[in-house]
């Protein structure tokens, strides 16, 4: 078999194609299993599999295709998955207990030779007759019993075999779980289950005691446990000195939040009175203040981080003692000039009653999993930053990891006493993933792998198999924890929603909004470059940090704005589960609640707040028509609530150029005002006619460009490029094709192509004598006598707006009716007037018009 070369340092092996093969075989010319086939390559497991080749056998139950019975299932079974290992052992223990077993006779045992009966003496001829016909009797009865018997232990070894083929699609891989030990709490409301491997593993004997009250209602048996498990593991350290962390792993359902709030309550009234609390945005601040308030801990002072300056929190200008900082993993890394939010936690952290010994919550902590190993990461003679003028934070080697697992990790090496909650359903999916759990003890000092590397290679060997032990591993020690809901009786529909007219009306001017602020700031964008480029440092990045900002703010608008257009069906289905006598519950995603709480705190009119119209708000307001001011302004970290973590870095205030140099006082600012006095005021209405004046021309380029003349166009498509847009979609939604997704004129005249196509199939269209197409949109027939003559209205000459209701007659039936489309009732081509060249691109020839 000969193929190209493959580079083996090459991380995509989809680009080797097998083109040729010569030769035996094994693989292609002898039996082989399915998913080794070479001529019919097995695709994704849900894809359809059925075809096989004259070798092809299953590797479940080893029989040919056509033998197979469940080969509708079987042709998806590979060697690598462990479901299919386990169902083809399954199939071969059947396979040989069936041919161990005694087999059943399936008809009249095949009796002796036959022989002529010999009468016994003293007996008639009668009576020899009618024993022989009992005999014969007794024997057909025996014989009929045994029949019956085999043909009941094959009924049993079939019903055996389906219901075997049954349990390997229905086979139960989650098992209830309840508590073992932990009694505290109300009953959970729903049932819970976990992973049938990880019910092998028994979590230890509680020895923690809480002394947090529990109302009935505030915590679960289930959230309790989570209590008592993760402050039993607080009070042991790690080989390294730090002390141990908690994973807690618990699927969507359970109420993470509020066991985080739990955890941190029951330290607070330990004395700690600092801790951190990190998740994937902002807005879920809204959520922690509720889960707090729901367990009895509101009294508890809950921050904002973005909503702080730089500084120390202790300050007047802060004012933050004590209490619980909700912060963002992107706030995480954020700085400006030479003050960093890490350096600013890690203070405030250390200065407190407890010195750093408070909980650090990481909800949502799969954020962090780009990590790579902790060794090439090490930089302590790392250069600073120049753009800040050496005073930044120091700049790390590049490698592969992001700067958010570095922070995590960063944090937690710098409060080594601190209380580690790393809170994720997906923070154990590999190994590779979990190079940031640092406090779980799984490698380093007292370990068997001394970094992670070693561990990660160790593992990754074992596959799956591998890191199923570490999680049983760890709810062993008492560090771990994985539960989820019970969906055994749930059922999963995915329910499409029509747009009504008013909805697609609003949808589509919401679309043609933001493709007007689209030009408006690419041009901002533009001039913003232009003004970055004289500038030293890192100002090219930032200019182009405003696009950024722009599909961001996209993207959550029309989030919000289909949001709302489902709004109608949610409701109708919410009322007829309530009819049927169903509970409902709804979940809501980026609802705006936080803008909306922003909103209120200031004071704004909430009848008239349209959380839409914050994000379009916000955007706006970081369009940088004063370019010598940074994008935003303010003391918000940039973009704290988004979830990129690879490009967030807040930007500096007041006295940091846009371009990262720091200013040299007022002299060297009012001079570069009056070098780009074009851009200085923000509030200068030259401003906004310039960028309108740049959106027009930047609409009317396009329009030039797509309506210009293409030499490869049929006579069908270069009559239509003229026409204008509104008009094709109208011919288009006649033909009952749909142009709302069709934003391009070039996709427009490509639906013509395509209806043109399909009509082309049929032999009994009708063609334009104009530009011989059978497009039977706007087609009309003269209505003359025994005239055959068809043209479209817009190959006319004037062109018609429309089908006449009437009859409509050609310029040889009907010369002297210009309004049928006719600019001459003259048939000839010296009769006629010549359009202008510039004027028309159609000139008349035989009353009939043509591209010129």
């Amino acid at each position: 078999m000969s193929a190209p070369s493959r580079d083996m340092s090459a991380d995509d092996d989809g680009d080797v194609e097998i083109t040729g093969a010569t030769g035996f075989d094994a693989l292609r010319d002898a039996p082989h299993a399915r998913c080794h086939c070479l001529v019919h390559p097995i695709k994704a497991a849900s894809g359809s599999n059925t075809s096989s080749c004259a070798f092809c056998v299953c590797f479940v139950c080893e029989q040919k295709p056509s033998a197979c019975k469940a080969w509708t299932a079987h042709c998806n079974a590979v060697d690598s998955d462990p479901t299919w290992i386990a169902a083809r052992h399954k199939c071969l223990r059947r396979n040989q207990a069936e041919a161990n077993a005694p087999s059943a006779p399936r008809g009249p045992p095949a009796g002796p030779a036959y022989v002529p009966p010999v009468m016994p003496p003293g007996m008639t001829p009668a009576q020899l007759a009618q024993a022989m016909a009992m005999s014969a009797a007794m024997a057909a009865a025996q014989n009929a019993q045994l029949a019956a018997q085999a043909l009941a232990k094959q009924a049993a070894r079939e019903a055996e075999h389906e219901q075997d083929e049954h349990d390997e699609v229905t086979e139960e891989v989650f098992v209830i779980y309840t508590p073992k030990y932990v009694t505290l709490g109300s009953p959970h409301p729903d049932p819970v289950c976990e992973t049938t491997s990880l019910a092998f593993a028994a979590v230890p004997m509680p020895t923690y005691v809480p002394i947090m009250p529990m109302p009935p209602g505030a915590l679960s048996t289930l959230q309790a446990e989570t209590l008592v498990y993760a402050c039993q593991r607080f009070e042991k350290d790690n080989a390294d000195g730090c002390r141990g962390g908690f994973f807690l792993g618990d699927g969507v359902g359970l109420g993470k939040g509020r066991q985080l709030a739990a955890i941190i309550y029951e330290n607070w009234l330990r004395g700690r009175r600092r801790h951190l609390w990190f998740s994937a945005s902002a807005d879920l601040i809204v959520d922690a203040s509720r889960d707090l308030e729901d367990i009895g801990a509101e009294k508890i002072p809950l921050h904002a981080l973005n909503k702080l300056p730089y500084g120390k929190l202790e300050s007047k200008s802060n004012g933050v003692m004590d209490g619980v900082i909700f912060a963002t993993y992107s706030s995480l890394i954020a700085y400006s000039g030479n003050k960093t939010r890490m350096d600013q936690l890690v203070s405030w952290m250390k200065d407190g009653d407890a010195a750093g010994e408070g909980c650090v919550c990481f909800d949502e902590a799969h954020k962090a999993k780009n990590l790579c190993d902790e060794s090439k990461e090490k930089d302590p003679d790392g250069e600073r930053d120049q753009g800040d003028g050496g005073d930044g934070p120091k700049k790390k080697k590049k490698t592969g990891s992001s700067k958010t697992a570095v922070a995590v990790r960063d944090i937690q090496q710098r409060l080594p006493r601190s209380r580690v909650v790393y809170c994720s359903a997906t923070g154990a999916s590999s190994v590779k993933a979990m190079a940031y759990m640092v406090r779980l003890a799984l490698w380093g000092p007292g370990t068997s792998f001394p970094a992670f590397s070693d561990f990660y290679k160790a593992i990754e060997r074992g596959s799956t198999g591998a890191l199923e032990l570490v999680a049983l591993e760890m709810k062993q020690r008492g560090s771990y924890i994985a539960r989820q809901l019970s969906f055994h009786t749930a059922s999963f529909q995915t329910k499409m929603v029509d747009l009504n007219e008013d909805e697609r009306e609003l949808y589509d001017g919401a679309s043609r909004f933001w493709a007007k602020l689209f030009d408006s700031f690419v041009h901002a964008n533009e001039m913003f470059k232009q003004q970055a480029s004289e500038d030293e440092g890192d100002g090219k990045k930032r200019a182009g940090r405003l696009m950024s900002q722009f599909w961001g703010a996209h993207q959550r608008f029309f989030k919000q704005l289909v949001m709302s257009i489902k709004v109608r069906s949610v409701v109708a289905t919410t009322k007829a589960a309530l009819e049927e006598g169903k509970c409902v519950v709804i979940g809501l995603q980026g609802t705006g609640e936080a803008r909306a709480a922003d909103a209120l705190a200031s004071g704004a009119n909430m009848d008239e707040f349209r959380a839409a119209r914050a994000i379009i708000e916000k955007l706006v307001s970081r369009l940088p028509i004063g370019l010598p001011d940074p994008i935003g302004g303010g003391s918000d970290d940039w973009d704290d609530d988004e979830e990129d973590e690879y490009d967030h870095r807040a930007i500096p205030t007041g006295h940091v150029q846009v371009g990262g140099m720091r200013a040299q006082g007022a002299a060297q600012r009012e001079a570069r005002k009056r070098d780009n006095r074009n851009y200085a005021d923000a509030d200068s209405d030259d401003d906004d006619f310039e960028i309108d004046q740049y959106a027009q021309q930047r609409a009317q380029r396009r329009e030039r460009d797509e309506t210009r003349a293409n030499p490869n166009d049929s006579k069908l498509v270069a009559t239509l490029r003229a026409m204008p847009a509104d008009r094709l979609r109208e011919m288009l939604e006649k033909m009952g094709v749909s142009s709302r997704r069709l934003l391009e004129r070039s996709q427009l005249l490509n639906a013509f192509v395509n209806q043109e196509e399909e009509q082309e199939a049929l032999n009994d269209t009708s063609r334009c004598d104009v530009c011989d197409s059978c497009l039977e949109s706007e087609l009309m027939l003269c209505d003359g006598m025994n005239c055959e003559v068809a043209m479209h209205t817009f190959c006319c000459s004037p062109q018609l707006a429309r089908v006449p209701k009437d009859e409509w007659l050609c310029s040889t039936c009907a010369p002297e009716s210009p309004a049928n489309g006719h600019a001459n009732g003259k048939s000839s081509l010296s009769a006629a007037p010549a359009p202008a060249a510039a004027a028309s691109s159609v000139v008349l020839v035989g009353g009939l018009s043509v591209p010129a």
